[in-house]
């Protein structure tokens, strides 16, 4: 009886051993993603997720980033996976990326953006982005009807003397903070643009405009290309029209400034509409008295003075 006994838990053993062999095998087949992508050709800019649905199904997984949002599709092979990702901007297929991982065992949904993957860069499609996200197509020297094309009309404008100053702004979606972007012209034509972010805790973002991280500009950095001998028209295509301008003798005199706290000024002199001398001189807020006019209420004040040069071709007029 007890060799009957250990013969049959031998035969159950035999029996069971292919079973249990092939269940792991066949649990472990379950944990590789086969996904037929021969179909991806199908896949062009312009065509929308659901689209992409139709041709390709659900993706293995889906990732959002700022401005757009990434799909990963799969499929194990023997030696080398395959993969492809998908960059959606708002809704809207933008771009894939075709790669390959080799030899990791598994399934090739565990490993995706491995092997050649590489992360995209400037993920857009220009005509799906708002004027704001354009920004970055402008350029030093752009003209203000082509900031317009691309911009739209600015939220708030500021003309002061030698400069314009265009700001435009957004909410940012889900937070307090704001989007901004402030565009700085001379004689119409863009010479400096700043992005900063602002609290919108309180009212619209027009008015945070300014507030937060924003700097004023250096407009009179652009002084800096004046060199004598320098035309009126060059120098007004380069610094804008003056905020003041007078005239002793022979020579002619243009001021200019900026609106901020530090009270920066130039001063230029022309003989015969050529540029023969210039003077950087500053106006502090006690030489203001306490003053918050514009800054061409307080030319010639401050460490102003005549240059030597001036006063010896003035001297010599006489």
């Amino acid at each position: 009886m007890k060799y009957i006994s250990l013969l049959l838990i031998s035969l159950i053993l035999t029996s069971c051993g292919p079973f249990l062999v092939g269940s792991y095998i066949k649990s472990e087949q379950r944990s590789f993603t086969k996904k037929d992508l021969s179909s991806a050709y199908q896949l062009t800019p312009g065509i929308t997720k659901t689209d992409v649905e139709n041709i390709l199904g659900v993706p293995e997984r889906t990732e959002f980033n700022n401005n757009y949002e990434t799909w990963h599709y799969c499929n194990t092979k023997r030696n080398v996976d395959e993969y492809i990702a998908l960059y959606f901007v708002r809704g809207i297929l933008a771009q894939k990326q075709f790669y390959t991982v080799r030899g990791i065992y598994g399934s090739c949904s565990d490993n995706i953006k491995k092997g050649n993957y590489r992360e995209p860069k400037n993920i857009f499609l220009a005509n799906q982005l708002e004027s704001f996200d354009m920004s970055f197509t402008l350029n030093k020297g752009v003209d203000k009807s082509e900031v317009l094309k691309i911009m739209g009309p600015p939220i708030k404008s500021e003309l002061l003397k030698n400069y314009e100053i265009w700001h435009y702004c957004r909410y940012a979606s889900n937070s307090k903070n704001g989007n901004y972007i402030s565009l700085a012209f001379i004689s119409g034509k863009l010479v400096e643009k700043q992005i900063y972010n602002a609290n919108n805790s309180f009212g619209s973002c027009a008015d945070n405009i300014k507030t937060g991280d924003y700097r004023d500009f250096d407009v009179l950095g652009y002084a800096n290309g004046l060199y004598s001998g320098m035309k009126k028209a060059a120098v007004v295509a380069l610094m804008g029209s003056p905020a003041k301008t007078e005239f002793s003798g022979k020579i002619e005199e243009w001021h200019y400034c900026n609106n901020d706290i530090f009270g920066d000024y130039i001063a230029l002199y022309f003989q015969d509409d050529v540029l023969v001398e210039k003077l950087n001189y500053m106006v502090t807020i006690d030489d203001k008295k306490g003053g918050i006019d514009n800054c061409s209420k307080f030319i010639k004040k401050g460490n102003y003075r005549v240059p030597d040069k001036i006063i010896q071709i003035n001297f010599s007029e006489k």
